[in-house]
């Protein structure tokens, strides 16, 4: 897969205090990447650098194989769309909002009348032409911002917590609207978010950040203990992993990979629990199941899996999975 970035050791500070320390980095081209990490983790700072806003103070950054150094680093910007977190919006109609980048570029009437028209079909904003910001909601001053970011045919579309504040409709729109755009291939995408769970269901990868740094641990299904031999214990729970696996103290499942079933399984997955569901949660089109078994385990299903096995809370259920979804670090 095309490389659209690549950065190595890359390090930032603000007033002397270090916030991004990135040993290596790569995003492939047509994705979907989602970073995930607490309020302070070195989320915006990286966005920033990836949309040319900010330059690291060391470190080497390619993007789309060109070099990109002090001196060249704004050249890149226009090839970028940037979405932040709170959005600000013209005083002038939507369409006014969607088309102003394409008067700036000088595109000519009828090409931004061809772009400005797409994009108001594309959003399911037709109707809501002459609307001026102060009369639109949360969910749909956040569509025209994306709108007005992607007429003007960016290679990458970096948005900063675009699922804050939105109600669970115009949640449900724009997963879907972002899903389409990463769909035709023309744009890879990035996003940051606090959830987790959120981001494994929504996106092809995901990048953790902790203080600044890169980190593979996932945010649910995350336990820690003490592993003896094959068996990794919390102190509520004895969790089978891999023959060999290095001794560590923390523990990560899949989300994807757990299995849920009314009745015990008869299947070689070496781990099962009896529980209770404590919540059920539709998330990007996909269910969250979180069920008490000791631990508190996540898994992810479909829709035609929790009809077909009438899922509720307070349900008694069984978890199951191979050795195989564990990870240890």
């Amino acid at each position: 897969m095309k490389s659209v970035y690549r950065l190595r050791k890359i390090g930032f500070s603000y007033n002397g205090y270090p916030v991004l320390d990135i040993a290596d980095l790569e995003i492939g081209n047509a994705t979907l990447t989602a970073v995930v990490g607490p309020n302070g983790s070195g989320k915006t700072t990286l966005l920033n650098i990836l949309a040319f806003l900010d330059f690291p103070e060391q470190g080497d950054i390619r993007f789309f194989d060109q070099a990109v150094d002090r001196g060249n680093y704004r050249d890149f910007r226009r090839r970028i769309g940037f979405v932040q977190q709170k959005p600000y919006l013209f005083r002038t109609t939507v369409t006014g909002n969607i088309e102003m980048g394409l008067k700036i570029r000088k595109i000519s009437k009828a090409e931004s009348r061809r772009r400005v028209d797409e994009m108001l079909h594309r959003f399911n904003l037709s109707g809501f032409e002459r609307r001026l910001p102060n009369e639109l909601s949360g969910g749909e001053a956040q569509k025209v911002a994306i709108a007005r970011t992607l007429v003007l045919e960016p290679e990458v579309l970096i948005l900063d917590e675009p699922f804050n504040h939105l109600d669970s409709s115009f949640r449900a729109d724009l997963e879907n609207l972002i899903r389409s755009i990463v769909k035709d291939g023309a744009v890879t995408l990035i996003f940051t978010t606090h959830d987790q769970l959120h981001a494994q269901v929504m996106a092809d990868r995901i990048l953790s950040l902790m203080d600044g740094r890169l980190t593979p641990l996932p945010a649910i299904n995350l336990f820690r203990g003490v592993l003896r031999e094959d068996v990794f214990e919390t102190g509520k729970i004895r969790i089978s992993v891999p023959p060999d696996s290095p001794a560590r103290t923390m523990l990560a499942i899949d989300a994807n990979q757990i299995v849920l079933s009314k009745h015990e399984l008869e299947s070689s997955m070496r781990n099962r629990f009896y529980g209770r569901v404590t919540g059920v949660k539709e998330q990007g089109g996909a269910i969250d199941v979180a069920v008490r078994a000791g631990e508190t385990f996540h898994a992810v299903i479909t829709p035609a899996s929790l009809r077909e096995l009438e899922i509720h809370p307070g349900d008694q259920i069984w978890v199951s999975f191979k050795s195989t979804a564990v990870q240890l670090f």
